[in-house]
């Protein structure tokens, strides 16, 4: 049985449970006759309790589960940021290198080989030099975004803010 079939299981169990208890069953699935309510009440706490158990280990599985992909995750994580800062020391080598090259070859200087070839470009940088709000308007960018921590901190003092609201969440926790 599927945990999601635990579920339907045990609402169905419970239904059952109170049909009884309200005379409003009185024959089992199978058609027979529920002779005695005690015995037919400790037949079902039984079932419940079997399903009870089934659904906490499959949720318990499924929690490690969550646990080793939250744990790979980390790991994956981990190896990209190692990965990274290879990358950006070998860019950085790179551009040392190219440095070093610029600075011990004329400009224009045009070196082939089967290996490697060396050439120049011309291109056209923009260095600003003054502080961005010196610029007139049509020279900015401006990037708006809401205050969530702003807003937060009004609706829990005030209540009120036209488009937002409080919503409180119940987030599992795995351990």
């Amino acid at each position: 049985m599927r945990l999601y079939e635990t579920y339907d299981e045990l609402q169905y169990l419970w239904s059952e449970t109170e049909g009884i208890l309200t005379g409003a069953i009185k024959h089992w699935p199978d058609g027979s006759p529920i002779e005695d309510e005690s015995q037919a009440l400790d037949q079902l706490e039984s079932a419940l309790k079997e399903i009870e158990d089934e659904r906490d280990e499959k949720a318990v599985r499924i929690s490690c589960m969550v646990k080793n992909a939250l744990a790979e995750a980390k790991a994956l994580k981990e190896e990209k940021m190692r990965l990274h800062k290879r990358q950006q020391a070998a860019e950085r080598m790179a551009e040392r290198l190219k440095g070093y090259l610029s600075d011990f070859l004329e400009p224009g200087t045009q070196i082939k080989d089967a290996r490697a070839q060396i050439g120049w470009r011309q291109s056209t940088a923009v260095d600003v030099f003054i502080d961005p709000e010196e610029l007139p308007w049509e020279f900015r960018r401006v990037k708006t975004e809401a205050d969530v921590t702003k807003i937060k901190q009004h609706l829990k003092a005030d209540g009120t803010l036209a488009g937002c609201e409080l919503v409180t969440k119940q987030n599992i926790q795995i351990r």
